[in-house]
């Protein structure tokens, strides 16, 4: 008897240690596909064919994946506008974790950057050399640019690493564009991109990764600007703390008391309406080839 306790203990134990070294186990692997050559990340999505695609319900996402041995691209389609939420603040970040684990560590997140002129010429000439002043004339022309980055961030979202503004072939990319079937976005992430972070970071064909996908909510920008229209709501409000009618009451008591608290009207209708935040994770095994 007391042998056969031991043997259940024993198996039981060995099934716990094997489930945590298989991270992967307990959902379903989504398959990349294989590619000879390079895919333009243009946001559109012609070199995808009529392949398998995954789709989350709750956001109304269809989504697919293909890599060659340098590459990692990802499909990302929209099928219901009201899921952007806050997108075009927040970028879309993707989250790479090779120890199969929901956990923020590495990820690369992709934004729209709007930029000068001149910020752009220096860009080029730290990554290029000087520029022939009749080049940059030519880039003076539009005093504005987008930029369309990918900037490796940890989990507290710092940059670790900084695309240039002119991207390259070795540097993360995307675009977005409306299309028939939704908003699709492209990305580009370079295999080799964590492991200038960590040698443990290795993405190579044929590694099963758990990705994770995030967007909308409260960006930097976003708070900035809500604590600057908060603040600006606080002065007005104590500049007028001293009239007669808010003193007294007014016809307004609701109204007195965000005064005093420097809470003006609207603020606190804006906190409820504050931008949605989504995410999710995703089991993916990069193709070989074959």
């Amino acid at each position: 008897m007391k042998n056969k306790t031991f043997l259940r203990i024993f198996l039981l134990s060995f099934m716990i240690v094997a489930a945590s070294f298989t991270g992967f186990s307990k959902e379903k692997v989504f398959e990349s596909s294989w590619i000879a050559s390079a895919v333009e990340v243009d946001g559109i999505n012609n070199e995808w064919g009529t392949g398998s695609l995954g789709f989350v319900k709750k956001v109304k996402v269809d989504y697919a994946f293909m890599n060659d041995a340098k590459n990692l691209y990802v499909l990302f389609i929209f099928k219901d506008q009201k899921y952007l939420s806050s997108i075009s603040f927040t970028g879309v970040t993707i989250w790479l974790n090779v120890e199969g684990k929901k956990k923020r560590i590495y990820g690369v997140n992709f934004k729209e950057k709007k930029v000068t002129a001149d910020e752009l010429i220096a860009s080029i000439e730290k990554k290029e050399g000087p520029m022939p002043e009749a080049d940059k004339q030519k880039v003076r022309a539009n005093p504005h640019y987008f930029i369309y980055q990918g900037n490796v961030i940890d989990k507290k979202r710092n940059i670790l690493i900084e695309a240039s503004l002119t991207g390259g072939k070795n540097e993360p990319g995307f675009r977005s564009k409306p299309q028939k079937e939704g908003i699709v976005h492209e990305f580009k992430v370079p295999l080799n991109i964590l492991e200038k972070l960590s040698t443990d970071q290795t993405l190579e064909p044929g590694r099963v990764v758990k990705v994770g996908f995030e967007w909308g909510g409260w960006s930097k920008e976003l708070l900035e600007a809500a604590s600057s229209r908060m603040g600006a709501a606080g002065s007005k409000a104590r500049d007028q703390k001293g009239s007669s009618n808010i003193t007294q009451g007014g016809g307004d008591p609701r109204g007195v008391q965000r005064m005093r608290t420097g809470e003006a009207p609207g603020i606190a209708a804006m906190r409820k309406r504050q931008p949605k935040k989504y995410n999710f994770w995703v089991d993916l095994k990069l193709a070989q080839k074959e």
